[in-house]
């Protein structure tokens, strides 16, 4: 018999499916919303989602900035992990209609709306650690350091997605003093996410968001910023997610820092030494370039707290990046095969 109905928006993101795939795996039955019909069927296709196809819905939701956007999507749900949010990038506007309202009015939109449900017993908010994270060399930041809001007009991705999400988080914040919901809100925090994306159908796919940053070095490249040497496995954030939703430990309200290897960091370009070191055959064969010069920028945030109420000890460095460049060279191998 399956468990409660879980709405996951944004399930065809490397978050987002990863968080489907794992509550499907743990019982659940699972809805969730896509922006584009195309990815109904990318989803579908899946091998996860064809194992549980008998408990898997997939819903279109092509403007979550409209009022009850999520409305009907939530009927009969128990929870909700609300993973969706754009991502700001070089080829799309960075002002408030593209950037900023999306990642503000739907999360405020699905916690509005989730009043209206009242089967829902917690929501689960995708946050990010830039929320948190500030520009000391020194300081560990934990969930407590809300930084400021960054001015706009944003010419760059970096500062605008920054100012989405930490607004969103602004919002959430407001929401639940002024409305005080029935429900509990969890809001995690993750580092820079990296891993295998069982959606990805292209290595040029899989470049993007945070796991480029992590592919830099390995394939030659460079960021045109330093990122913080911090880092989270995405099946431990999707762990994290399915676990947030029934923790007996979670009371209120609260915040989590999903980081891995402890306070001090990673370095970005140690990826090529994991890559000579597992892939030997990719880096002869040219597939694997290496040489990138990404950078590290210092940045230290403590995940201590998520580890000990989860029960979960987060996947190091070494295993995120064994996990992204195979699926890199599956993904290389098959398309230069294609091409044949």
């Amino acid at each position: 018999m399956s468990k409660d109905l879980v709405l996951v928006t944004g399930g065809s993101g490397l978050t987002g499916y990863a968080c489907v795939a794992h509550a499907l795996k743990s019982g659940y039955r699972v809805r969730t919303t896509v922006r584009r019909e195309s990815a109904i069927k990318e989803i579908e296709g899946a091998p996860t989602s064809q194992e549980f196809a008998a408990n898997l819905e997939v819903v279109l939701v092509p403007d979550m900035t409209k009022d009850d956007a999520f409305l009907q999507a939530l009927q009969g749900v128990t929870y909700v992990l609300h993973v969706a949010s754009p991502m700001a990038n070089k080829t799309e506007s960075l002002d408030e209609e593209h950037t900023i309202a999306p990642a503000v009015h739907g999360t405020t939109g699905i916690l509005k709306s989730a009043l209206k449900v009242p089967s829902i017993k917690r929501v689960v908010i995708t946050s990010t650690v830039l929320v948190v994270l500030g520009s000391s060399d020194s300081e560990i930041y934990n969930e407590t350091t809300i930084q400021p809001i960054p001015p706009g007009p944003f010419t760059a991705p970096g500062p605008a997605y920054f100012a989405s999400k930490r607004l969103a988080y602004r919002a959430t914040r407001d929401f639940i003093a002024s409305n005080k919901p029935s429900y509990t809100v969890v809001n995690l925090m993750p580092t820079y996410i990296v891993g295998r994306w069982e959606l990805a159908s292209s290595p040029a796919v899989l470049t993007g968001g945070s796991n480029g940053i992590a592919l830099s070095s390995v394939i030659g490249g460079s960021r045109p910023y330093p990122p913080p040497g911090i880092s989270v496995h995405v099946t431990d954030v999707a762990r994290a997610h399915v676990e947030a939703m029934t923790n007996e430990q979670i009371k209120t309200h609260e915040d989590f820092i999903l980081n891995a290897d402890g306070t001090e960091g990673v370095v970005w370009t140690d990826a090529i030494k994991i890559a000579e070191k597992h892939f030997p055959e990719a880096v002869a064969k040219g597939i694997l370039p290496l040489g990138g010069t990404t950078k590290t920028a210092r940045g230290k945030a403590d995940g201590s707290k998520a580890e000990k109420v989860f029960g979960m000890k987060m996947i190091g460095f070494e295993e995120q990046i064994v996990s992204l460049v195979g699926q890199y060279v599956e993904l290389t191998e098959k398309e230069q095969g294609q091409k044949a």
